[in-house]
């Protein structure tokens, strides 16, 4: 049954990635951020945004890309203080002008990554780099002293001193803020405010352990943003969270937090899930969660044969403080029963399997793979049949499950342990019941046969 789940899950998965306009990808070396650069420009996108960072003592890069139309550009990354400027005095010389610029540290100086474009009545706009904090705060109040506004900026470390990049455009818009150097705490008390007064985080820099950002008082779409995400693992199941509830990346910034990297991120969604129909949700869960102790849980809905929405909760670790994330795998229990049960009559319906079928035994479906005595005669004219109806002879879900023998085990071990070592009590009849091992028993019945083939649309 898991294999068939996975192959639909990928389905889905697969079709959602060919239907949207959009990739991200993160904790990329040079070598492979590049690789990723060519295949998708190549393919039509265009690169809209990228942030560079050091991880593991090695140039590591994130970035979306978007397939959409625009203006003439160009982008580059690795490249040194120097070749930076060069860059930027050769592209300004032929009409471009920068919209992101990305510092970070490599090794005991500082790299950057860039995108630049070329538009017809481009607005007035100023930009520089490789700034001190008092040097960056020197140059924040001249140019909105004059009108322009703060539309990129990058924090970045290097010898243990802070320094910045950044971008001022002088053009109209919503009301906004920006702050830098701010701790942790400080950040996010500062979001909370912000948040509070109808501001929407537009982009976030985090860079050894403090925070730079810019806020616009402007509408948009559903958004969320998180900060402070240890590590690539951590990055990839905060994004996965956000995907299957219905959000995209519009932002992604990794940084260096010590010698651990660190990620920051901001999901719009076109589409959101009623928030009041989705607290009302949570609250149910977390009821359910509560009364029942229940450390960590997931769930998910499909409508019309996709996946509309996959929702996690609580802790998968709770020594380690592991957040459930949708990458976690729970035990499987009676919850697969229903679905295993509809797969094995489809099978049934194809004339792929019969009810009457022995599953163990020579010639049966699952021959004597399992186990390592002999079978007995109650155990041989175990049926296909009194497995779906919980008629075998035995295995009770009481106190003494064989499901739960060993949590540890894998499938074959626990097959052939409770065939080896836990009797039938009666012979396989309609009046005695059987549960859980029933579901592992299905699960390698249907890996024994092919699936029903999925038309393509």
């Amino acid at each position: 049954m898991k294999n068939i789940l996975s192959f639909f899950l990928l389905l889905l998965t697969a079709t959602a990635v060919n239907a949207q306009a959009w990739v991200s990808r993160h904790n990329l070396t040079a070598a492979q951020y590049q690789t990723e650069f060519t295949k998708w420009t190549g393919q039509g996108y265009r690169l809209k945004q990228v942030s560079g960072y050091s991880a593991a003592g090695q140039d590591r890069y994130a970035a979306i890309f978007e397939k959409t139309s625009g203006p003439a550009w160009s982008a580059k990354h690795g490249l040194t203080a120097a070749q930076y400027q060069t860059e930027f005095n050769t592209m300004t010389g032929q009409g471009y002008r920068p919209v992101l610029v990305s510092g970070f540290p490599s090794g005991s100086q500082a790299k950057y990554a860039c995108i630049f474009v070329k538009e017809n009545n481009a607005p007035q706009w100023a930009s520089k780099h490789g700034m001190t904090a008092a040097q960056y705060q020197a140059e924040f109040t001249k140019w909105t002293g004059q009108g322009y506004r703060l539309t990129d900026i990058s924090g970045y470390t290097v010898g243990g001193t802070d320094y910045y990049a950044a971008i001022f455009e002088k053009t109209s818009g919503p009301a906004w803020s920006a702050k830098h150097g701010l701790t942790a705490a400080q950040y996010q008390t500062e979001f909370n405010t912000m948040n509070s007064q109808g501001y929407r985080l537009v982009k976030v820099s985090g860079y050894s352990g403090k925070y730079a950002a810019i806020w616009d008082k402007s509408s948009s779409p559903a958004w969320v943003a998180r900060h402070n995400i240890a590590g690539a693992q951590g990055y990839q199941d905060e994004f996965d969270r956000q995907y299957y509830q219905g959000y995209r990346p519009v932002w992604i910034n990794g940084g260096a937090f010590g010698n651990q990297d660190n990620y920051a991120g901001i999901w719009v969604s076109a589409d959101p899930f009623n928030g009041a129909d989705m607290a009302a949700v949570d609250a149910l869960v977390k009821k359910y969660m509560d009364d029942n102790a229940i450390p960590g849980l997931s769930f998910a809905i499909s409508r019309n044969g996709k996946l509309v929405l996959a929702k996690t909760y609580g802790l998968a670790d709770k020594e380690a403080g592991e957040r459930v994330a949708p990458r976690h795998r729970f035990r499987v229990a009676s919850v697969s029963k229903p679905l295993t049960s509809v797969a094995i009559m489809r099978l049934i319906q194809d004339k792929q399997l019969s009810l009457t079928d022995k599953v163990f035994g020579t010639g049966a479906l699952l021959g004597t793979t399992y186990g390592t005595k002999a079978y007995s005669n109650q155990i041989k004219n175990i049926t296909l049949n009194h497995l779906l109806t919980h008629t075998a002879g035995g295995w009770g879900n009481q106190s003494n499950d064989p499901m739960f023998q060993d949590k540890t085990w894998d499938m074959t071990k626990l097959i052939s342990n409770t065939l080896d070592n836990i009797a039938l009590t009666d012979a396989p009849a309609p009046s005695i019941r059987t549960p859980t091992l029933a579901i592992v028993c299905w699960g390698e019945l249907l890996k024994r046969k092919p699936a029903r083939p999925t038309p393509t649309t």
